[in-house]
């Protein structure tokens, strides 16, 4: 009787055995997939907050124009678009539109960034108003 208990015990230590080797493998592969998920993310952040970055730049940009340049500023920026490739793969759209009948004679500008994230393209799009005074 003792013998048939310990083949019986060995058969089952091996399924524990399998048991856990089993368990193991699907905790390491959901650590794997989990690693590579926020990887990711932490990559579109990153791009993400560049792009901020970059349309912010653009705006301080033209507010700094309009401080030197005075009324000549203005003359120019009528009707103003432009398209940059950037470093990183990024495109900045700036867009320029006047307002007509806005108080204080205001621009809207508007400065989009865009880049490819694989198959997706990804932006961000800010705008801003410029006044005259």
């Amino acid at each position: 009787m003792k013998l048939i208990n310990k083949k019986y015990q060995q058969g089952q230590s091996l399924i524990e055995a399998v048991f856990v080797i089993a368990l193991s493998g699907l905790i390491l592969s959901g650590l794997v997939f989990g690693i590579i998920y926020f990887n990711r993310v932490s990559r579109v952040s990153k791009e993400r907050s560049s792009a901020v970055d970059l349309t912010e730049e653009r705006i301080e940009y033209l507010r700094y124009q309009k401080r030197n340049e005075g009324d000549g500023f203005w003359s120019d920026l009528e009707s103003y678009a432009e398209t940059e490739e950037l470093d990183g793969g990024f495109t900045r759209v700036t867009e320029v539109t006047e307002e007509v009948g806005a108080p204080n004679n205001r621009i809207k500008v508007t400065v989009t960034v865009s880049w490819q994230d694989g198959d997706e393209t990804r932006s961000v799009n800010i705008s801003s108003y410029l006044t005259k005074y």
